[in-house]
């Protein structure tokens, strides 16, 4: 409505039914005891306060955090519930059923998160599998193996992380690579995460040999040429 001045400090209104004094329509004068003022929600958290029906300006009260749910851009408020993971907190997702958000799975991509980023199960976003790293707190996953955020541990004989062509999952290493911290030093890897005897060691069978061959004079073979 028309009224005699802009009337607008955080707790002043121009219509009778919202002023303190209830005072005719056109003038603006202190909004009514009690009434919201200042509301907003940002990044997760709302802030906001109350009119003392005096003052016209807002005495805010104490954030308050959103915990596991977004701000409502619509009410400047914390949804309460939710329907879809829009209305949830960073790296959370919504149960529609139950109304409630919850964090997402270890490795969730997206939910907020930049490229090259997963959700670590705690609602918060941190490098995804297969990204340079140099400690465990830096991946969604929790585990840094072999210089790369990767989906395991990654701690039993011949294996590693960092194989081309599947960086960031945990794998067998090639038939005849070294691992120091399990293989002793006659034995080599056998494509498929075991350490068994290196070519031309003493074998008795094909089975403990590396290229699962045994030859008559019992010397494990050379790998086959791929």
């Amino acid at each position: 409505m028309c009224c005699n001045e802009p009337c607008d400090a955080g707790c002043d209104s121009c219509a009778d039914a919202l002023k303190e004094s209830g005072d005719e329509s056109g003038t603006c004068g202190p909004s009514k005891a009690e009434s919201a003022c200042g509301e907003t929600c940002f990044d997760g958290v709302e802030t906001g306060g109350t009119c003392d029906g005096t003052s016209v300006e807002c005495a805010h009260g104490e954030p308050k955090e959103c915990e596991e749910f977004a701000c409502d851009p619509e009410s400047n408020a914390c949804f309460a519930e939710c329907t879809e993971d829009a209305q949830c907190a960073l790296c959370h997702v919504c149960d529609p059923e139950a109304g409630t958000c919850a964090p997402a799975p270890a490795g969730t991509p997206g939910l907020g998160c930049d490229e090259n980023q997963a959700c670590d199960a705690a609602g918060a976003c941190k490098a995804a599998n297969g990204q340079e790293c140099t400690d465990g707190e830096e991946c969604a996953s929790g585990s840094c193996v072999d210089g790369v955020c990767c989906n395991t541990g990654c701690d039993a004989a011949c294996q590693a992380c960092n194989v081309e062509g599947s960086l960031g999952e945990c794998t067998n290493v090639a038939a005849g690579a070294e691992d120091g911290a399990h293989c002793s030093g006659v034995n080599v890897c056998d494509g498929e995460g075991a350490c068994k005897l290196a070519p031309s060691e003493r074998c008795a069978e094909d089975e403990e040999c590396a290229s699962g061959d045994c030859l008559s004079i019992f010397l494990c073979n050379e790998f086959p040429e791929p």
